[in-house]
C-alpha cells in the first residue's frame, strides 16, 4: 500500500512540474504577445549558454544568474496568461506608463564582441515590449505577474550586460 500511495505522489509531482515546465504556447493559447515574449525568452536563454560555451568560463556567475532570471520571468508569463484567461468583466486598467511603451532597456552590449550576448539581450527588450503589448492589448495588470516579469527581465538584462563586461576583461 505505501508503494502504491508513494507511485502515485511520484507521478503527481512530475506531472505537476512537467506542466510548469511547459512553455506558455502549450499552456495558454491565445495570447499572441505572451506567446511571444516566451519563445523569445527560450531564445534568449540559448544565447547565453552559447556565450558560455564559447568563452569556456562562467563569467563571474552573471549569465547563469541571469538565465535563472529569465527563467523566473518565463514562470510569471505564465501565470499572467492564466491571469488574462480568467479575467471576466471590468478590470483595473493596466500599470504601463507611456514611457515604457519605449524599450526600457538599451542594448549597449558590443554586437562585434559578444555576439550571442548582444542577440540575448536583443531578445529580452523584445520580450519586454512583448510584455507591455500583452498589458494593453487586455487592458488589464494580468495579476501583477506581467510587471513581476518585467521587473526580472529588467535584472535579467542587468546581469547580461555584467556578463558581457567579464567576458571581455577576461579576454584581455
Amino acid at each position: 500500500m505505501k508503494k502504491a500511495i508513494i507511485s502515485f505522489v511520484f507521478v503527481m509531482l512530475i506531472s505537476a512540474m512537467a506542466i510548469y515546465a511547459a512553455p506558455v504556447s502549450n499552456v495558454q493559447l491565445g495570447h499572441p504577445n505572451l506567446i511571444k515574449a516566451q519563445q523569445l525568452l527560450d531564445n534568449a536563454v540559448q544565447k547565453i549558454d552559447q556565450a558560455q560555451k564559447a568563452n569556456e568560463f562562467d563569467m563571474a556567475g552573471h549569465a547563469a544568474k541571469a538565465k535563472d532570471l529569465i527563467a523566473q520571468a518565463s514562470g510569471e508569463l505564465k501565470l499572467a496568461a492564466v491571469a488574462a484567461t480568467e479575467n471576466k468583466g471590468p478590470s483595473p486598467a493596466p500599470n504601463v506608463k507611456d514611457s515604457e511603451l519605449e524599450n526600457k532597456t538599451v542594448n549597449n552590449i558590443s554586437e562585434a564582441r559578444h555576439h550571442n550576448l548582444a542577440t540575448a539581450q536583443d531578445n529580452i527588450d523584445n520580450a519586454y515590449q512583448r510584455v507591455i503589448d500583452a498589458q494593453k492589448a487586455n487592458e488589464f495588470d494580468l495579476g501583477g505577474h506581467a510587471a513581476k516579469a518585467k521587473d526580472l527581465l529588467e535584472d535579467a538584462s542587468k546581469e547580461l550586460k555584467l556578463a558581457a563586461a567579464e567576458a571581455s576583461e577576461h579576454k584581455k
